[in-house]
């Protein structure tokens, strides 16, 4: 079938209208000369948006470059973009947009043998987490569902970013060798949690994240011949090589995937259910991406495998929020930790000038976790992001500082050891209050000693530190709010009690969950004893004197 579907006219990237709040798709084209009307970019998945927002980047990048902060400026001062460069580079590229194409299909390798197809529900792996199981479920396989040309085009752009790694198709029968071809690395973003800048509106929001773009000068890292993926006359092949440059880094084609289109009945757009997908370009070793990656924040590895970088990207974990580590996304720590590239970009737009000292964004983050090929979950968590912090060594310590009052009080709640200074200085460790919880209940009689595989389990199914984590999540985003402006007497203090009323609050909630037997009394009351002895002292010195005099029992 050679019907097009070219993504230059046609519509296929989902939006928002800044105007009434309404969703719907546009062409590329479109979403560029309509970008300041549009709020943002939205798609059920997190690495949808993104991988799409990068896109737009790299169109953007070879279109308007800028070279320099004052170009940038040029065009942020404007507040929209001029149609016509978009429209000559359209006219100029418009072949290599259509995702149907014979020769050059949109982020696609033609000569991939179609024999090698697969329900396209593979180029999907992980982009519709919600319906996982069922896209995958052996009973589709004769049946497989079928994308619209839309819907497989952002599958596209997000699975050549973020697929998982390991074996893959190869063309047994046309000469691949099974130990190039078979095996693959993971996508470029497939660890990582890609961080964006937030505007007031799309075109804000695309200009805050276009990077100077000017390799002789290093920008974003130095590079002397890009080119974007669809201007390439060359397909890719399963090879291993560094990016030209940063919009070939944007547009990366990890992948050789090939969509293979369908008549619909009564539709007279085609439809898409089978798909190839093989091996494609991959990094070499000893490439490492933190010097390279601009939306990704990295951290030093202590003792790093043979063969991988020394640097490895923060990524999101299942059970922990990513605004924990949110020291390493606001500044960098010499040796320790790297923030996004990004974030030094509009910290230096902050302070020399075209977005002022004390402008005031938010920062996106996007990705996924993975259990070896499988994927587990996608997420996207927004923090507050004022230019201060990005600049003010003096702010980001008081952060610091309110991260690692919080992580010592979250000792209360887990089962482990809590450290303690005596009154003659020395440190000693005694049991937390939940693990002697866990214990009393085990074993109310104290000359009984419980299992630890008995108190672990009791203690691991409570979970209160679960509770005291997500609770302060929006505590912090507005801690760091305040840390961004004009600083109002003591928000160390009014930080500390909210983490003493969150950390009650969670641990009183789950030991007083429980029956109320003599036994599980008794626990509750030798714990609850030790909690509040224990978060008095830990926060001692944050606390305006009278709360520090409360001795208020957890609830």
């Amino acid at each position: 079938m050679t019907d097009g579907f070219n993504l230059l006219d046609r519509p296929w990237i989902p939006c928002m209208r800044a105007a009434d709040g309404a969703w719907e798709e546009l062409s590329l084209r479109d979403v560029l000369v309509r970008a300041h009307e549009l709020r943002e970019i939205v798609d059920p998945s997190p690495l949808v948006t993104v991988s799409l927002h990068r896109l737009l980047l790299a169109f953007l990048h070879r279109v308007f470059g800028p070279a320099s902060i004052d170009e940038w400026a040029a065009l942020w001062e404007r507040g929209s973009w001029d149609p016509d460069p978009i429209d000559r580079y359209c006219e100029r590229w418009r072949n290599r947009f259509n995702l149907f194409d014979p020769t050059y299909p949109f982020y696609q390798t033609p000569a991939v043998d179609a024999s090698y197809a697969k329900p396209v529900a593979g180029i999907v792996h992980g982009m519709m987490l919600g319906n996982y199981l069922t896209l995958f479920d052996h009973s589709v396989a004769t049946d497989p569902p079928a994308l619209s040309p839309a819907q497989a085009a952002r599958y596209l752009v997000a699975y050549q970013a973020f697929d998982v790694g390991g074996m893959i198709s190869y063309q047994s029968r046309h000469g691949e060798e099974a130990s190039v071809a078979k095996y693959t690395k993971a996508g470029p973003l497939t660890t990582s949690a890609v961080a964006l800048v937030k505007g007031r509106n799309l075109f804000q929001t695309l200009m805050l994240n276009l990077h100077a773009y000017n390799g002789a000068d290093g920008l974003p890292f130095h590079f002397t011949d890009d080119s974007a993926a669809w201007e390439r006359d060359e397909h890719p092949t399963p090879r291993e090589r560094r990016p030209s440059g940063y919009v070939d880094l944007l547009t990366w084609q990890s992948r050789r995937v090939r969509l293979l289109p369908e008549s619909s009945e009564g539709n007279a757009a085609p439809v898409v259910r089978y798909a190839v997908a093989m091996k494609g370009e991959q990094f070499p070793a000893g490439w490492n991406p933190a010097d390279y990656e601009p939306m990704v924040a990295f951290r030093k590895s202590l003792k790093p495998r043979d063969g991988m970088p020394p640097w490895f990207p923060i990524g999101f974990q299942e059970d922990r929020a990513l605004w924990r580590d949110s020291l390493a996304l606001f500044q960098s720590v010499s040796g320790q930790s790297a923030r996004p590239k990004m974030l030094d970009w509009v910290a230096g737009l902050a302070a020399e000038g075209p977005l002022g000292y004390r402008a005031r964004f938010a920062l996106d983050l996007y990705g996924m976790v993975t259990d070896q090929a499988n994927v587990t979950l996608w997420r996207h968590e927004r923090l507050p992001l004022p230019a201060p912090l990005l600049n003010d060594r003096e702010r980001f310590e008081l952060l610091q500082e309110a991260l690692a009052l919080a992580e010592r009080i979250s000792t209360l709640l887990v089962n482990g050891d809590v450290t303690v200074t005596g009154a003659d200085g020395k440190t000693r460790k005694i049991p937390s209050p939940l693990r002697l919880f866990a214990q009393t209940l085990a074993a109310p009689d104290d000359a009984v000693t419980p299992s630890p595989a008995t108190v672990k389990s009791i203690a691991e199914s409570l979970k209160p530190s679960a509770v005291y984590w997500s609770r302060l999540a929006v505590p912090f985003s507005r801690l760091v709010s305040e840390l961004g402006g004009d600083v109002d007497g003591d928000p160390l203090a009014r930080w500390a009690l909210e983490i003493q009323r969150t950390a009650q609050a969670a641990f009183g909630g789950v030991i007083h969950s429980l029956d109320p037997s003599a036994r599980a009394l008794k626990a509750a009351a030798r714990a609850e004893r030790a909690f509040i002895r224990l978060l008095r002292e830990m926060l001692t010195g944050y606390l305006p004197a009278r709360e520090e005099e409360t001795d208020e029992p957890a609830a």
